[in-house]
């Protein structure tokens, strides 16, 4: 009878012990690694197709009938506005400026001359006037040869790149001709379409960035100018211009580019990815309740963009916040927790934790 309390005694102890290991196990802090909600500059991207078109282009021509009698650049030149790029014969226009200098010499000192007696009271007003008069068609007749002659020197308009010379040494060029093209590739406008559902979002000075196939690691920064007056009613779409600085003139007029719009930018509360848990429609994470020691908040969150690995928290959470990042599979809301490492990044950098689930 004693032997057989004692064995039913021993078979008690024996099943509590089972029952009470994991019962304080459960109990044990689990290790979960956090992050901070911070606060990050954000924007909403649009993707566009664009066509790239010079800033300035010109098609350098003369304005007379002349031979060339030197050419000043060559194929593909940099020059700056005002550089001299054609000579044109100018033997008879110099000469005529010459006599028309040398006319308006003469009359401009029979004028002194007339002044000087007329305040002597020697000479009437009236030849005063009219040496006055003569004068200043002389000084007339000298801006109209050197105007003339001017226009046997054709200078660059811009600063740009002169494309390719059309035209040689001895050519006779007419008006209109063209002898070559000047492009200003310093900075280049960008033509890009874009849905029409988009244009209270769109406005000048919004950033985007630009690619193109022929230069496909590298990206081109610029900004909106300026949009279309009106949308396209066949393809609902708006067509939108920005202006991309080339300072290394790589890109080219012609090219097409894809379009990054960054829209409606913002400051947001950021989390990493991780730490966001799905759940049907809606989505949690599990905060970090302060105390001794730390517990664990299902919180319910409300997500917009998602950009580099962290989403943005529209409601939920504050800057500030602590939202476990590693160790929610294994986490219940309530559970006491212990931080293993907190990252100060946005994303917890600590050792691996074991099998999560």
């Amino acid at each position: 009878m004693i032997g057989r309390s004692v064995f039913a005694a021993l078979a008690l102890l024996a099943s509590l012990a089972a029952v009470s290991v994991p019962a304080l196990a459960q109990k044990a802090p689990l290790p979960v690694v956090t992050a901070p909600v911070v606060v990050e500059p954000i924007y909403d991207p649009v993707e566009a197709l664009g066509t790239t078109k010079a800033n300035e282009r010109a098609a350098v021509t003369a304005n007379v009938t002349e031979k060339i009698q030197e050419v000043r650049f060559e194929d593909g030149q940099a020059v700056e506005a005002g550089d001299v790029l054609v000579i044109l014969n100018s033997e008879e226009e110099r000469a005529s400026l010459r006599a028309a200098r040398a006319v308006f010499a003469e009359r401009q000192s029979a004028w002194e001359r007339a002044k000087t007696l007329g305040d002597r009271q020697f000479t009437a007003t009236a030849t005063i006037e009219e040496r006055e008069a003569l004068m200043e068609e002389a000084a007339a007749n000298v801006s109209v040869a050197e105007a003339r002659l001017a226009d046997r020197t054709i200078r660059a308009p811009f600063d740009g790149v002169v494309g390719f010379r059309e035209v040689s040494v001895g050519d006779l060029v007419e008006p209109g001709d063209v002898i070559t093209q000047l492009t200003d590739l310093s900075v280049l406008k960008l033509d890009f379409t874009v849905a029409a559902v988009y244009l209270a979002a769109l406005r000048p000075g919004l950033d985007i960035e630009a690619r193109t196939a022929a230069f496909a690691q590298q990206p081109f920064f610029g900004t909106v100018r300026t949009l279309s007056t009106s949308i396209d009613p066949v393809t609902r779409t708006i067509v939108g211009r920005a202006i991309v600085p080339n300072p290394d003139g790589l890109l080219r007029p012609g090219m097409l580019m894809t379009v990054s719009l960054r829209l409606n930018p913002r400051n947001a509360l950021m989390v990493p990815e991780e730490a966001v848990i799905p759940l049907g429609r809606s989505a949690f994470v599990f905060a970090v309740e302060e105390g001794a020691p730390p517990v664990a908040r299902r919180t319910q969150v409300e997500v917009g963009q998602r950009f580099g690995g962290k989403v943005e928290i529209l409601s939920g959470l504050s800057e500030g916040d602590r939202v476990i990042t590693r160790g929610t599979i294994r986490v219940k809301d309530g559970q006491a927790i212990e931080i293993k490492e907190a990252g100060e990044n946005g994303i917890g950098t600590a050792a691996p934790l074991g099998a999560e689930g």
